[in-house]
């Protein structure tokens, strides 16, 4: 284990938010190959993947800060060695991620009729909403996801 405590602050914290720069990076690919093959279905498509992409982000960054939170509580349980504490923070974890995630997905169902006629204004074909709210559904259990994170560190018992 890598000791924390002495060194250049800077550089620990640069070393361990690489990972989330990372996992940014892959989801943003993600949203240029979903756009790059959408592409080939007309503007109405792209608005909708575009939409979608970026409200994607907004749900990727809360839930690593719910990931990045339970992380680090259940290593300070697991470094104090109480196990109790680490597996009650996970189960809290992993609570409220699915939480979060049906009240995403009944805020997304009940916005979808107002995503549908505002498609349908702008740019009059009632496609891009349903592609938009496609889009939007699929990506309702990304906080799931995010709470299982410290799996192995609360599950893991020390007899």
């Amino acid at each position: 284990m890598k000791d924390l405590t002495t060194g250049s602050v800077t550089r620990h914290l640069l070393h361990m938010s690489a990972f989330l720069a990372m996992s940014m990076v892959v989801q943003t690919l993600y949203l240029l190959a979903d756009l790059y093959w959408v592409g080939r279905l007309g503007k109405e498509a792209i608005a909708a993947v575009g939409l979608a992409g970026n409200l994607t982000m907004i749900v990727l960054a809360l839930t690593q800060m719910l990931g990045v939170g339970t992380t680090t509580l259940i290593a300070q349980a697991a470094g104090r060695k109480d196990q109790t504490r680490a597996e009650l923070v996970f189960n809290q974890s992993f609570v409220m991620s699915i939480l979060i995630a049906l009240a995403l997905g009944v805020v997304g169902f009940l916005l979808r009729p107002g995503l549908l006629r505002m498609a349908e204004r702008g740019h009059g074909d009632r496609d891009v909403g349903k592609s938009l709210s496609a889009l939007v559904s699929s990506r309702t259990f990304t906080p799931v996801s995010s709470g299982g994170a410290g799996l192995g560190v609360a599950r893991h018992r020390n007899h």
